[in-house]
């Protein structure tokens, strides 16, 4: 297994061999290399996406378009995030062989939207079973846990030209008012902010602020807290990023074994409510002082304790596997019956059984 980027990212040691580039010259090169040494199957994380563009034209110089696949995944689409269809996300979806998402509504809009007539199917940001063994949690402790955590990116407090159009395009991220009135509601607010930016600028905010942290330590530390914060700057249901998406926050407070409080992000509230892990907010004044559901947290824990076993990618790799196969001419595997009644409730029969056949 082969990684290509442009910095070296947490969890690279994974990879058999990993492939750092600065332009598209290196880049293209790096692809060609994996080729050669007889990889048949590319996966481009987007966003950016013209790197996309730059692998199909590696695989055309080759003539290798009826052995080598490109699949790509798609965490962040523009037109969802800012509803604009750009030259690069148009040319990624054309020169893919299949398209992965991570929400139904997502793949719903975008396929119709571009007339995507390849194999997509959508595959959640779960967790790997190392992360989980690997993040301590002290059951017998938890009536200690206290406050209430959110981990990510947080747009900076200023009036720089940066930052005011960062917020122009991330309006979710635009999170300090919204710990502010959590706050002033009773609650204690940690976040371990995403981009060092935001760690400077909200010090005096009242929020307890953690610098950028490695990941499996941070993990580690939410363990301490007493819930997962999923929620963004988006009362008015203006944002379609947090309207449809499923973030990897939902499954990270889940390894650190936190109900998440959910609100203002429609997709992510289905799924926490369907699979009991944390409480459903309409708005910041349902969530008031979170003591309001001491009364429930026993049981969201025993849930969550099953939950964190069970969504782990290595029980949904199937999905992948099959995709993959369909694209190579190879035989598709079945599932595991241990996991069978599982994957149906997470994806639907429809969906599962069309990656068998």
């Amino acid at each position: 297994m082969y990684g290509n980027a442009n910095k070296i990212p947490y969890g690279s040691d994974v990879y058999d061999s990993f492939f750092v580039f600065k332009g598209e010259r290196q880049f293209k090169h790096n692809v060609k290399t994996m080729i050669d040494a007889g990889v048949t199957l590319l996966s481009w994380e987007n966003e950016p996406h013209h790197p996309a563009v730059w692998i199909r034209e590696v695989i055309n110089e080759m003539g290798k378009q009826d052995e080598v696949k490109l699949v790509s995944n798609i965490h962040d689409s523009d037109m969802i995030r800012r509803r604009m269809t750009t030259r690069y996300e148009l040319e990624m979806f054309r020169v893919s062989d299949a398209v992965i998402y991570v929400s139904d509504p997502i793949e719903d809009i975008l396929n119709n939207l571009y007339n995507v007539t390849t194999p997509s199917m959508v595959l959640y940001n779960y967790p790997t079973k190392k992360m989980v063994e690997d993040t301590k949690i002290n059951w017998d402790d938890i009536s200690n846990r206290k406050g209430l955590v959110y981990e990510g990116g947080i747009n900076a407090i200023g009036d720089t030209p940066e930052i005011i159009r960062t917020n122009q395009i991330l309006k979710y991220r635009d999170l300090f008012p919204i710990f502010k009135k959590l706050i002033e509601m009773g609650n204690e607010v940690h976040a371990f902010s995403g981009n060092t930016d935001a760690y400077v600028s909200g010090q005096h905010t009242g929020v307890i602020l953690y610098p950028p942290t490695d990941f499996q330590e941070l993990l580690n530390k939410m363990t301490a807290f007493r819930y997962n914060l999923v929620v963004f700057n988006n009362e008015k249901g203006t944002e379609d990023q947090v309207n449809f998406t499923t973030a990897n926050k939902i499954w990270d407070g889940l390894v650190a074994g936190l109900p998440s409080i959910a609100c203002y992000c429609g997709e992510m509230e289905k799924y926490v409510s369907k699979h009991g892990i944390g409480v459903v907010a309409k708005n910041l004044e349902d969530i008031g002082n979170a003591t309001q559901w001491d009364n429930i947290y026993g049981d969201l824990i025993e849930n969550i304790k099953k939950k964190r076993e069970e969504l782990v990618f290595e029980n949904q790799i199937w999905r992948s596997e099959n995709l993959f196969a369909k694209l190579l001419g190879l035989q598709r595997k079945g599932i595991p019956n241990r996991i069978k009644e599982q994957a149906i409730f997470e994806y639907g029969e429809k969906s599962v059984t069309s990656l068998l056949n």
